[in-house]
């Protein structure tokens, strides 16, 4: 039994746990604790598509979750005045066994990742999460999901990372982009089964990270990804010049070019280079500035 929308979201109904052999509920919308309390009943649910319109429902529908031994896909949203946080204690934050995709969209947020256990979530192939912050030990969490393929890990703010060999031997498509983004690279034998890579990446941040160490801030190790197929970068230039730009574009475009895939690209910036810029103006975001003007 299933129930679909083809058009806007369907406002579920009190009773609606009565139904215990729905297996798919998409696009519906939800209001109140009770609602959600019988979306515990379903035990045959296998796919749900669920939109909030309440902040007071997450911890309930965390709890109904849990109750759902079939459920394989899960996408939740929340259409309220603010977002949605999703912030709960670890021992609430218990998954299915059966879940093979987690995916958040608008209005959902987390300050950080839960604890769930990878190995309990081990047919767990796709994950779209939004966090406020990125870090290190976040790759190093995610990457122990034995059977993930897909990633897309949004934050407001990205630490510097560094993608080694030791995980994500499965991961077909990885996404990160970030309100605030930072550099990243790509160590031999990172990603063995990547086909797509999208990322957004601060020249400034990764310019400062490698300051001092010798290292090649244009260098973002594509070349250590094997199976690489597309890559879409967004470089954030804000505080370098615009010579330090176009030449980081093209050192990861003539890296793309060398790879042995020879994969498609699209490199751009967040903010356009006008044709008459020159290449010592710096462009700091919200200032529209160069060198020579903050000087006078």
């Amino acid at each position: 039994m299933c129930l679909r929308s083809n058009g806007g979201r369907f406002q579920l109904p009190d009773g609606i746990g009565k139904l215990r052999l729905m297996e798919v509920l998409n696009k519906i919308k939800v209001g109140s604790v009770s609602i959600v309390q019988e979306l515990g009943d379903m035990h045959t649910l296998r796919e749900l598509n669920i939109q909030f319109e309440s902040l007071e429902l997450v911890q309930a529908f965390v709890e109904s979750l849990r109750k759902m031994p079939k459920i394989q896909c899960v996408e939740i949203s929340a259409k309220c005045e603010r977002d949605v946080s999703m912030d709960l204690p670890g021992e609430c934050w218990v998954l299915p066994a059966s879940l093979r995709e987690f995916i958040m969209h608008k209005g959902i947020r987390l300050s950080t990742l839960p604890a769930w256990n990878p190995y309990h979530l081990s047919q767990l192939s796709k994950i779209v999460i939004s966090v406020g912050v990125v870090r290190q030990e976040d790759l190093r969490f995610l990457e122990k999901f034995p059977a993930l393929r897909n990633l897309v890990l949004a934050s407001d703010n990205q630490r510097p990372l560094v993608v080694g060999a030791e995980g994500f031997r499965c991961l077909e498509n990885f996404f990160l982009v970030s309100k605030s983004p930072s550099q990243i690279l790509f160590q031999p034998g990172a990603l063995p089964k990547a086909e797509l890579v999208v990322l957004y990446m601060s020249l400034l941040a990764a310019k400062e990270e490698t300051l001092g160490n010798g290292g090649d801030w244009f260098d973002v190790g594509m070349e250590n990804l094997p199976a690489l197929q597309k890559v879409i970068v967004d470089f954030h230039r804000s505080g370098v010049t615009v010579g330090e730009a176009k030449q980081a574009k093209a050192a990861l475009e003539k890296a793309l070019r060398a790879h042995p895939k020879r994969p498609t690209h699209r490199i751009d910036f967040d903010e356009y280079i006008p044709e008459d810029a020159r290449d010592e103006d710096i462009y700091t975001k919200g200032v529209d500035s160069s060198e020579d003007e903050e000087s006078e």
